[in-house]
Parts: structure tokens; C-alpha cells; sequence
């Protein structure tokens, strides 16, 4: 069974900026892998969130 992820504001902010930055700075392209790759880990976090230690 799949876990609810919640993002705090500041995580909001952060991913934000990322993506901010790399539309500025580099192609979308890159932005865009950014962000499948940041959805493949949500996915894992969410089916076994024990993989992924708090810190």
C-alpha cells in the first residue's frame, strides 16, 4: 500500500528554485528529466518509505 508524501513549504520552495534555475541556465530538457526523476524517487519513497531513511 502506497504512503501519502506531503512536501513542506520549504521543500515546495526548494523544488521551485530548482526548476527555476534550470529553465534559466540550461535546456528543458534538463529540467524535465529533473522532474521525472524527482517522480520515479516519490514513487519509491511512497511504496517503501523505510528505503529512504529521515534525516
Amino acid at each position: 500500500m502506497s504512503k501519502q508524501i506531503v512536501w513542506s513549504p520549504s521543500a515546495e520552495s526548494d523544488f521551485a528554485n530548482i526548476l527555476e534555475y534550470l529553465l534559466e541556465n540550461w535546456e528543458e530538457r534538463v529540467a524535465n528529466q529533473f522532474i521525472d526523476l524527482t517522480e520515479d524517487i516519490l514513487e519509491q519513497i511512497s511504496i517503501n518509505p523505510r528505503q529512504f531513511p529521515l534525516i
